[in-house]
């Protein structure tokens, strides 16, 4: 998989629809890619490694990160909210209810 964050990271969901990372608070519509840094709601900083879509209605998918000035190559594995991420189908307007 590509190491830049301008690659977004893609995945595919229960309906078999493409989905990708975008921020959860609105802020921006742009897809997360691997490489970014992205600060949980505990204040800790992580590097997105990768991720997987919902597997069923009631999933939100999860994120893989890595905290971030680590060397480690050990990936932590997290509900999207907690990063403020969601899962996004790629093919749907940016006002469209996401995977939460």
């Amino acid at each position: 998989m590509p190491t830049h964050p301008n690659f977004p990271i893609i995945s595919t969901d229960y309906q078999g629809r493409q989905c990708v990372l975008r921020p959860g608070s609105g802020t921006s519509n742009n897809a997360i890619g691997v490489g970014r840094v992205v600060t949980s709601f505990r204040g800790e900083k992580y590097v997105v490694s990768g991720g997987a879509a919902p597997h069923k209605p009631s999933s939100s998918g999860r994120v893989y990160v890595r905290p971030f000035g680590s060397d480690s190559p050990e990936e932590i594995e997290f509900f999207p909210a907690v990063v403020d991420l969601v899962w996004v189908p790629v093919n749907e307007p940016t006002t469209a209810k996401a995977h939460a």
